[in-house]
């Protein structure tokens, strides 16, 4: 079975690699033509296998669709962290269809950053789904899916890693039900669903009205690798890289107030309970006492 391989970043990479390590019959590989380094990841693995890689703008576009179709001819399409939308010339090609791996228990958190907002959200699982690409947004059939449990201590590099490890055998077994015609696919529920957009930068600005339980959240879902949840102080910018819920309830000074600066720890009043934060990275110095604005 003929597979074309469409991805990008570490998962792609490393999805790609276990394919053709089980000897997968993989006819090229496709990423997006950016500068965006989020998204490359894919020609180490190519240079490796000397396998064909196309570096396209628009897969959507009529000159690849017809390469595609009368050219590459493939069976199954598989998309791994890839960042541009299949549209129906492409979706139709292969006589297997195209699938798609995404991290979250679908029918939630389907669109951008899934786990980011699962962490965001206090979610204590999440998951992974192989499922078919239809027209819609992460909304196709699903062929498999596994849970991964998030703790309370857990930040987006811990799951991360986890997903890593789901990738490339939850990809390697859905071909091989396809393959031979062993899948049995489940519709979404609707009724289940939610969708989320894509993050940037500057949504990991810290709204110290918020609870501690919220905002340690928001520093878990967009800590290393992710840029960072932040603040300022003195119009500097202060990014919290980890921290812990040490109040849940108290409420008697301003939020953003320094209640207790020790050594390389503070401790901050939010809107309701109090934060310890154990790690984080600024040029200002910081005392008890001082307050963080918003800008």
């Amino acid at each position: 079975m003929r597979i074309l391989f469409f991805g990008g970043h570490d998962l792609g990479k490393i999805t790609l690699e276990h394919l053709l390590e089980q000897d997968k019959d993989v006819l090229a590989a496709v990423m997006t033509e950016t500068d965006n380094e989020w998204y490359h990841g894919l020609e180490e693995v190519t240079d490796k296998y000397n396998l064909k890689l196309f570096k396209e703008k628009n897969i959507n576009d009529n000159q690849f669709v017809k390469k595609t179709r009368n050219d590459l001819k493939p069976d199954l399409i598989i998309s791994v962290n890839f960042d541009q939308i299949f549209k129906k010339e492409i979706i139709n090609i292969p006589e297997n269809g195209c699938i798609n791996i995404h991290a979250s228990l679908l029918p939630k958190y389907r669109g951008r950053a899934p786990l980011n907002w699962a962490i965001l959200k206090g979610e204590k699982e999440t998951g992974v789904t192989v499922h078919y690409i239809n027209e819609g947004i992460d909304t196709g059939k699903i062929i498999l899916q596994e849970k991964i449990n998030i703790k309370k201590t857990d930040y987006i590099a811990d799951i991360l890693e986890k997903v890593k490890e789901k990738y490339p055998e939850m990809i390697n077994k859905a071909v091989d039900l396809i393959k031979n015609d062993k899948v049995e696919p489940v519709e979404q529920k609707k009724e289940n669903g939610s969708y989320y957009g894509k993050r940037t930068p500057a949504d990991g600005l810290i709204d110290w009205s918020q609870s501690a339980k919220d905002i340690y959240n928001l520093i878990r879902a967009v800590s290393h690798p992710y840029p960072g949840a932040f603040t300022y102080l003195d119009d500097e910018k202060l990014f919290i890289w980890r921290a812990e819920v040490e109040d849940e309830t108290a409420n008697n000074e301003q939020p953003g107030k320094i209640i207790e600066k020790d050594d390389e720890v503070f401790s901050v009043q939010c809107g309701r309970g109090q934060l310890l934060v154990t790690d984080y990275e600024t040029e200002t110095e910081i005392s008890t006492g001082d307050i963080f604005d918003e800008k």
